[in-house]
């Protein structure tokens, strides 16, 4: 049977782009100690989504440190032409590295922390270059 205790708590914040978003989350390990993460999602019409190592190579904290496939499709298949298959690239990083220590004491009710916010920004910026990027 599943108490209340098995779950922990979560905060999300996400930025919406027209061919991305961001999402940081911070997860309760245990009370007042958190693990904080970044995650890019590239959709298909976003350059990096068919460049999965340039899309690792992005400027996250200590690196890439997870990447997934997403393909989300109705249920009972494409009925109408309105429906489609969804695909998504999930790229990110964690902030529970060697001498990350200040960042488990940061508690999501302050906010994102301000580095993490600067990462954030240096992440919306590469990625933008990337799509912006004219092959001559």
């Amino acid at each position: 049977m599943t108490t209340s205790s098995d779950f922990k708590k979560q905060h999300s914040w996400f930025i919406k782009k027209s061919t991305f978003s961001i999402e940081v989350i911070a997860w309760e390990m245990n009370e007042n100690n958190w693990i904080w993460n970044v995650y890019v999602y590239l959709f298909q019409d976003n350059k990096l989504f068919n460049d999965v190592e340039s899309a690792k190579n992005l400027p996250f904290h200590g690196g890439c440190t997870f990447d997934k496939f997403y393909i989300k499709e109705p249920a009972l298949g494409i009925k109408y032409d309105w429906q489609k298959i969804d695909k998504s690239l999930q790229v990110g990083c964690d902030y529970d590295h060697l001498y990350d220590d200040y960042f488990n004491q940061c508690h999501p009710d302050d906010g994102i922390p301000p580095a993490i916010i600067s990462d954030v920004d240096r992440l919306i910026q590469a990625v933008e270059e990337f799509n912006n990027d004219i092959i001559c």
